[in-house]
């Protein structure tokens, strides 16, 4: 069960990597190239996420930071709570 796993740490010969640097850019939430790319992931724009990808490929693997500090991908938006977004496939798959 999970609460062993964490007790226990991973298993023999698996390494868990804790921390790893981070070679994109970032922006801030409040930006609104940041406020287009989340709302296109949201909504299911994968023609308006393809755009902003093409015009800017760093936003790939950049990181969009909150008014808290957080930093999140891409990826982490398309896959965070509640979920569910429309062509949420698709979007991942650009």
């Amino acid at each position: 069960d999970s609460a062993a796993y964490h007790l226990a740490g991973p298993p023999a010969g698996i390494m868990i990597q804790t921390a790893r640097p981070h070679h994109g850019s970032s922006m801030q939430i409040a930006e609104p190239t940041a406020s287009r790319l989340i709302a296109a992931i949201q909504q299911g724009g994968v023609e308006a996420l393809e755009a902003l990808l093409a015009a800017n490929p760093a936003l790939s693997n950049g990181r969009i930071v909150d008014e808290r500090g957080a930093q999140r991908t891409p990826l982490h938006i398309a896959t965070d709570w509640p979920g569910h977004f429309p062509r949420v496939a698709a979007t991942i798959g650009v």
